[in-house]
C-alpha cells in the first residue's frame, strides 16, 4: 500500500536531509563519474544519461565532468587498451 504525503511536507523533509548531508547531488555525480568512468571505463555520455535519469542536475553533471576531463579520458583509454589486449591474445 502506498500512503501520499503533502508536497510541502515531502519538500520539508528533502530539504532537512540536504541540510543534514544526506542527499547531496554533488557528492552523489563526483563519486558516480569516479566509479563508472575513471575506475571502470564507461563512455560519458551513458554515464551522464543514467545521472541525467537519476534526476541530477544537468548543470552539475557537465561541470564535474569538465572538471574531471583528463581522468575520465584515460580511464576510457584505459579500458580501451584493456579490450585490445583481450583480443590480441
Amino acid at each position: 500500500y502506498t500512503k501520499k504525503y503533502p508536497e510541502p511536507e515531502i519538500d520539508k523533509t528533502i530539504d532537512f536531509l540536504k541540510s543534514k548531508g544526506y542527499i547531496d547531488d554533488i557528492q552523489f555525480t563526483k563519486l558516480y563519474i569516479q566509479s563508472e568512468i575513471v575506475k571502470k571505463g564507461k563512455l560519458p555520455a551513458l554515464v551522464k544519461a543514467k545521472l541525467l535519469h537519476k534526476w541530477v542536475d544537468k548543470a552539475i553533471i557537465d561541470e564535474i565532468m569538465w572538471s574531471k576531463e583528463e581522468e575520465m579520458n584515460a580511464g576510457v583509454h584505459d579500458r580501451i587498451r584493456k579490450e585490445i589486449e583481450k583480443y590480441k591474445k
